[in-house]
Protein backbone atom coordinates (compact mmCIF):
# COMPACT_ATOMS: atom_id res chain seq x y z
CA UNK A 1 0.00 0.00 0.00
CA UNK A 2 1.47 3.56 -1.19
CA UNK A 3 0.01 6.39 1.66
CA UNK A 4 3.11 8.40 0.32
CA UNK A 5 2.95 12.40 0.21
CA UNK A 6 4.84 15.01 -1.26
CA UNK A 7 6.42 17.85 1.19
CA UNK A 8 3.67 20.07 -0.55
CA UNK A 9 1.15 17.92 0.60
CA UNK A 10 1.81 17.24 3.84
CA UNK A 11 1.73 20.89 4.78
CA UNK A 12 -1.53 20.84 3.77
CA UNK A 13 -2.52 18.14 6.14
CA UNK A 14 -0.78 19.64 9.63
CA UNK A 15 -2.03 23.37 8.76
CA UNK A 16 -5.91 24.03 9.88
CA UNK A 17 -9.19 26.74 8.28
CA UNK A 18 -11.15 29.11 9.81
CA UNK A 19 -14.50 29.32 8.25
CA UNK A 20 -17.59 31.36 8.80
CA UNK A 21 -20.39 29.58 8.19
CA UNK A 22 -24.29 30.16 7.86
CA UNK A 23 -27.21 27.97 7.53
CA UNK A 24 -30.68 29.17 7.04
CA UNK A 25 -33.80 27.44 6.72
CA UNK A 26 -36.99 28.08 5.40
CA UNK A 27 -40.38 26.20 6.02
CA UNK A 28 -43.01 27.68 3.35
CA UNK A 29 -46.62 27.07 3.55
CA UNK A 30 -47.67 26.54 -0.35
CA UNK A 31 -51.10 25.06 0.44
CA UNK A 32 -54.41 26.35 1.17
CA UNK A 33 -54.76 25.61 4.34
CA UNK A 34 -52.94 26.21 8.03
CA UNK A 35 -50.49 24.40 9.40
CA UNK A 36 -50.13 23.54 13.53
CA UNK A 37 -48.03 22.44 15.47
CA UNK A 38 -44.75 22.50 13.48
CA UNK A 39 -41.70 20.57 14.10
CA UNK A 40 -38.15 20.99 12.86
CA UNK A 41 -34.61 19.23 13.51
CA UNK A 42 -31.37 20.55 12.39
CA UNK A 43 -27.98 18.82 12.79
CA UNK A 44 -25.53 20.93 14.74
CA UNK A 45 -22.25 21.44 13.40
CA UNK A 46 -20.35 19.57 16.27
CA UNK A 47 -16.87 20.03 17.61
CA UNK A 48 -14.71 16.92 16.97
CA UNK A 49 -11.28 16.42 17.95
CA UNK A 50 -8.62 16.09 16.30
CA UNK A 51 -11.22 16.89 13.36
CA UNK A 52 -13.02 20.54 13.87
CA UNK A 53 -13.77 23.34 16.97
CA UNK A 54 -16.52 25.39 16.93
CA UNK A 55 -15.23 28.09 18.33
CA UNK A 56 -18.85 30.08 18.28
CA UNK A 57 -22.60 29.14 17.43
CA UNK A 58 -25.12 31.59 17.40
CA UNK A 59 -29.50 31.07 16.59
CA UNK A 60 -31.55 33.43 15.53
CA UNK A 61 -34.46 31.57 16.41
CA UNK A 62 -34.89 30.41 20.35
CA UNK A 63 -34.87 26.20 19.73
CA UNK A 64 -37.17 24.02 22.17
CA UNK A 65 -34.53 21.64 23.35
CA UNK A 66 -31.13 20.66 22.14
CA UNK A 67 -30.38 16.34 22.55
CA UNK A 68 -27.64 14.52 21.30
CA UNK A 69 -28.61 10.49 19.35
CA UNK A 70 -26.52 7.52 19.77
CA UNK A 71 -23.99 8.57 17.24
CA UNK A 72 -23.11 11.45 19.07
CA UNK A 73 -24.12 13.59 16.38
CA UNK A 74 -26.13 17.20 18.11
CA UNK A 75 -29.43 18.84 17.39
CA UNK A 76 -32.01 21.45 17.69
CA UNK A 77 -35.47 21.23 17.86
CA UNK A 78 -37.65 23.96 17.24
CA UNK A 79 -41.33 23.76 17.85
CA UNK A 80 -43.86 26.01 16.16
CA UNK A 81 -47.06 26.02 17.81
CA UNK A 82 -49.24 28.86 16.49
CA UNK A 83 -50.58 28.66 13.11
CA UNK A 84 -48.94 29.31 9.64
CA UNK A 85 -51.24 30.82 7.43
CA UNK A 86 -51.10 30.09 3.83
CA UNK A 87 -48.08 32.01 1.82
CA UNK A 88 -46.61 32.34 4.89
CA UNK A 89 -43.33 31.11 5.88
CA UNK A 90 -41.49 30.36 9.31
CA UNK A 91 -36.89 30.43 9.14
CA UNK A 92 -34.34 30.04 11.50
CA UNK A 93 -30.49 30.55 10.82
CA UNK A 94 -27.84 29.53 12.76
CA UNK A 95 -23.97 31.10 12.48
CA UNK A 96 -20.86 28.97 13.09
CA UNK A 97 -17.57 29.90 13.21
CA UNK A 98 -15.46 26.63 12.92
CA UNK A 99 -12.12 25.87 13.33
CA UNK A 100 -10.91 22.52 10.73
CA UNK A 101 -7.66 20.61 10.61
CA UNK A 102 -6.29 18.80 7.97
CA UNK A 103 -5.90 15.08 8.99
CA UNK A 104 -2.73 12.39 8.44
CA UNK A 105 -2.57 8.94 9.28
CA UNK A 106 0.46 6.15 9.19
CA UNK A 107 -1.47 3.47 7.67
CA UNK A 108 1.67 1.25 7.96
CA UNK A 109 1.29 1.17 12.11
CA UNK A 110 -2.39 -0.35 11.65
CA UNK A 111 -2.50 -3.38 13.78
CA UNK A 112 -5.08 -5.37 16.37
CA UNK A 113 -8.51 -6.39 16.43
CA UNK A 114 -11.53 -5.09 14.38
CA UNK A 115 -14.50 -3.39 16.12
CA UNK A 116 -17.81 -5.49 15.79
CA UNK A 117 -19.55 -2.22 15.41
CA UNK A 118 -20.74 -0.47 11.92
CA UNK A 119 -20.64 -3.92 10.10
CA UNK A 120 -23.84 -4.47 9.91
CA UNK A 121 -26.38 -4.31 6.94
CA UNK A 122 -28.65 -1.28 6.98
CA UNK A 123 -31.01 0.61 5.06
CA UNK A 124 -28.81 1.99 1.84
CA UNK A 125 -25.98 -0.08 2.87
CA UNK A 126 -26.90 -3.83 1.13
CA UNK A 127 -23.21 -5.24 2.77
CA UNK A 128 -25.13 -8.78 2.97
CA UNK A 129 -26.10 -8.45 -0.81
CA UNK A 130 -24.82 -11.63 -2.42
CA UNK A 131 -23.55 -8.92 -5.55
CA UNK A 132 -21.38 -6.78 -2.97
CA UNK A 133 -20.50 -9.50 -1.03
CA UNK A 134 -18.58 -11.29 -4.16
CA UNK A 135 -17.43 -7.86 -5.25
CA UNK A 136 -15.63 -7.73 -2.03
CA UNK A 137 -14.58 -10.93 -2.11
CA UNK A 138 -12.53 -10.82 -5.52
CA UNK A 139 -11.31 -7.63 -4.55
CA UNK A 140 -9.21 -8.14 -1.15
CA UNK A 141 -8.54 -12.31 -1.62
CA UNK A 142 -4.64 -11.33 -2.40
CA UNK A 143 -4.66 -8.01 -0.05
CA UNK A 144 -2.79 -9.45 3.75
CA UNK A 145 -3.82 -6.43 5.15
CA UNK A 146 -6.75 -4.30 6.55
CA UNK A 147 -6.11 -1.29 4.97
CA UNK A 148 -4.81 -3.36 1.56
CA UNK A 149 -8.41 -4.23 1.49
CA UNK A 150 -10.08 -1.35 2.35
CA UNK A 151 -7.50 0.99 -0.28
CA UNK A 152 -8.74 -1.65 -2.87
CA UNK A 153 -12.40 -0.98 -2.23
CA UNK A 154 -11.51 2.66 -2.29
CA UNK A 155 -9.37 2.25 -5.84
CA UNK A 156 -12.41 0.09 -7.26
CA UNK A 157 -15.04 2.73 -6.58
CA UNK A 158 -13.14 5.61 -7.54
CA UNK A 159 -12.56 4.09 -10.69
CA UNK A 160 -15.58 2.51 -11.71
CA UNK A 161 -17.68 4.88 -10.41
CA UNK A 162 -18.73 7.45 -12.70
CA UNK A 163 -20.14 11.14 -11.16
CA UNK A 164 -23.30 11.71 -12.90
CA UNK A 165 -24.32 14.64 -10.88
CA UNK A 166 -26.10 15.94 -7.87
CA UNK A 167 -29.49 14.16 -7.03
CA UNK A 168 -31.87 14.80 -4.00
CA UNK A 169 -32.89 10.87 -3.72
CA UNK A 170 -30.91 8.46 -2.82
CA UNK A 171 -30.09 4.77 -4.76
CA UNK A 172 -28.50 2.91 -2.00
CA UNK A 173 -24.74 0.87 -2.12
CA UNK A 174 -26.75 -2.28 -4.59
CA UNK A 175 -27.77 -0.09 -7.27
CA UNK A 176 -24.24 1.93 -6.86
CA UNK A 177 -22.68 -1.38 -8.08
CA UNK A 178 -24.99 -2.47 -10.53
CA UNK A 179 -25.22 0.82 -12.37
CA UNK A 180 -21.74 2.09 -11.36
CA UNK A 181 -23.32 5.91 -11.78
CA UNK A 182 -24.17 8.60 -8.60
CA UNK A 183 -23.22 11.01 -6.47
CA UNK A 184 -21.35 11.23 -3.50
CA UNK A 185 -24.10 9.78 -1.39
CA UNK A 186 -23.48 6.79 -3.83
CA UNK A 187 -20.13 6.66 -3.94
CA UNK A 188 -20.29 6.94 0.10
CA UNK A 189 -22.74 3.93 0.16
CA UNK A 190 -20.94 1.90 -2.08
CA UNK A 191 -17.51 1.77 -0.53
CA UNK A 192 -18.85 1.28 3.54
CA UNK A 193 -20.48 -1.48 2.28
CA UNK A 194 -17.76 -3.20 0.10
CA UNK A 195 -16.54 -2.75 3.80
CA UNK A 196 -18.91 -4.49 6.22
CA UNK A 197 -19.24 -7.19 3.47
CA UNK A 198 -16.12 -8.41 4.93
CA UNK A 199 -16.51 -6.81 8.54
CA UNK A 200 -14.75 -3.91 8.29
CA UNK A 201 -16.11 -1.05 10.31
CA UNK A 202 -17.25 1.60 8.49
CA UNK A 203 -19.57 4.51 8.49
CA UNK A 204 -20.98 7.12 6.26
CA UNK A 205 -20.24 11.18 7.30
CA UNK A 206 -22.96 14.16 6.13
CA UNK A 207 -21.05 17.48 5.66
CA UNK A 208 -19.80 20.73 4.04
CA UNK A 209 -17.20 21.38 1.47
CA UNK A 210 -15.79 23.91 -0.30
CA UNK A 211 -16.73 28.00 -0.03
CA UNK A 212 -19.62 29.95 -0.84
CA UNK A 213 -18.13 32.89 -2.69
CA UNK A 214 -18.84 32.62 -6.13
CA UNK A 215 -22.66 31.29 -4.69
CA UNK A 216 -24.03 28.60 -2.93
CA UNK A 217 -24.66 24.90 -4.82
CA UNK A 218 -25.84 22.29 -2.99
CA UNK A 219 -24.11 19.91 -5.16
CA UNK A 220 -20.78 21.02 -4.53
CA UNK A 221 -21.00 22.76 -1.18
CA UNK A 222 -23.47 19.69 0.69
CA UNK A 223 -20.91 16.50 0.80
CA UNK A 224 -21.03 12.81 1.71
CA UNK A 225 -18.03 10.69 2.23
CA UNK A 226 -17.03 8.30 4.94
CA UNK A 227 -14.84 7.47 7.66
CA UNK A 228 -12.85 3.34 8.40
CA UNK A 229 -11.85 1.97 11.48
CA UNK A 230 -8.58 0.53 11.27
CA UNK A 231 -7.00 -1.22 14.25
CA UNK A 232 -4.44 0.63 16.50
CA UNK A 233 -5.09 3.80 14.56
CA UNK A 234 -8.32 4.50 14.63
CA UNK A 235 -11.23 6.13 12.65
CA UNK A 236 -10.07 7.63 9.72
CA UNK A 237 -11.51 9.67 6.29
CA UNK A 238 -11.77 8.71 3.32
CA UNK A 239 -13.58 10.28 0.30
CA UNK A 240 -13.71 8.62 -2.75
CA UNK A 241 -15.73 11.20 -4.43
CA UNK A 242 -12.81 13.98 -4.14
CA UNK A 243 -10.43 10.94 -5.01
CA UNK A 244 -11.85 9.77 -8.24
CA UNK A 245 -9.26 11.16 -9.75
CA UNK A 246 -5.97 9.71 -9.63
CA UNK A 247 -3.80 12.58 -8.85
CA UNK A 248 -6.10 12.97 -6.00
CA UNK A 249 -6.08 9.47 -4.93
CA UNK A 250 -3.46 9.68 -1.89
CA UNK A 251 -5.14 12.65 -0.63
CA UNK A 252 -8.40 11.31 0.25
CA UNK A 253 -7.48 7.62 1.56
CA UNK A 254 -6.79 8.26 5.29
CA UNK A 255 -5.79 11.57 5.18
CA UNK A 256 -8.04 14.75 4.57
CA UNK A 257 -7.70 18.57 3.73
CA UNK A 258 -8.76 21.47 5.85
CA UNK A 259 -11.64 21.78 3.69
CA UNK A 260 -14.40 18.76 4.66
CA UNK A 261 -16.85 20.43 7.93
CA UNK A 262 -18.17 17.05 9.27
CA UNK A 263 -21.90 18.05 10.32
CA UNK A 264 -22.85 14.18 11.29
CA UNK A 265 -21.64 10.50 11.09
CA UNK A 266 -23.81 8.11 10.21
CA UNK A 267 -26.54 6.35 8.18
CA UNK A 268 -30.22 6.74 8.44
CA UNK A 269 -30.27 8.91 11.35
CA UNK A 270 -33.25 8.60 13.46
CA UNK A 271 -34.15 11.63 14.34
CA UNK A 272 -33.77 13.50 10.95
CA UNK A 273 -35.58 10.35 10.16
CA UNK A 274 -37.82 9.20 12.18
CA UNK A 275 -40.77 7.57 9.64
CA UNK A 276 -40.07 4.89 7.20
CA UNK A 277 -39.12 5.59 3.82
CA UNK A 278 -37.52 9.23 4.63
CA UNK A 279 -33.68 10.15 3.45
CA UNK A 280 -33.36 13.31 5.19
CA UNK A 281 -29.90 13.94 5.61
CA UNK A 282 -29.24 17.55 7.14
CA UNK A 283 -32.92 18.52 8.65
CA UNK A 284 -35.97 17.22 9.02
CA UNK A 285 -39.94 18.63 9.84
CA UNK A 286 -43.28 17.54 10.48
CA UNK A 287 -46.36 19.47 10.83
CA UNK A 288 -50.04 18.84 11.52
CA UNK A 289 -53.42 20.77 10.14
CA UNK A 290 -57.04 20.65 11.34
CA UNK A 291 -59.77 19.44 8.57
CA UNK A 292 -59.61 17.06 5.63
CA UNK A 293 -57.91 19.37 3.69
CA UNK A 294 -53.88 18.91 3.86
CA UNK A 295 -51.28 21.73 4.35
CA UNK A 296 -48.99 21.64 2.41
CA UNK A 297 -45.27 22.77 3.54
CA UNK A 298 -42.00 22.94 1.46
CA UNK A 299 -38.39 23.27 2.63
CA UNK A 300 -35.95 25.98 1.52
CA UNK A 301 -32.10 25.52 2.65
CA UNK A 302 -29.24 27.70 2.22
CA UNK A 303 -25.44 27.45 3.34
CA UNK A 304 -22.81 30.45 3.33
CA UNK A 305 -19.38 28.68 4.01
CA UNK A 306 -16.32 31.26 3.85
CA UNK A 307 -13.09 31.32 4.99
CA UNK A 308 -12.56 33.49 8.14
CA UNK A 309 -10.89 37.24 7.19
Amino acid sequence: MDNSLDVTLMDNFTRSVIYDVVNQISLVNNGTVAASPIYLIVALIPCIAPYQKVISMEFDSQYAESFSDAYGNRYAKFKYMTDLSPGSRISIQIKYQVEVMGQYFDLSQHKGMLLNDFTNEERYIESDAKLIIDHAKRLAQDKSSICEKSEAFYNFVADNMRYAGYDPNDMGALMALKYLSGDCVEYSDLLVALNRAVGIPARTVDGLTGCTDQGYDAGNNKHCWLEVHFPGIGWVPVDPTWGRYPQDRATYFGNMTPDHIVVTRGRNLIPLNPLPNTNNHYYAYRYWWNGKIKAELKSEERWSILEHR
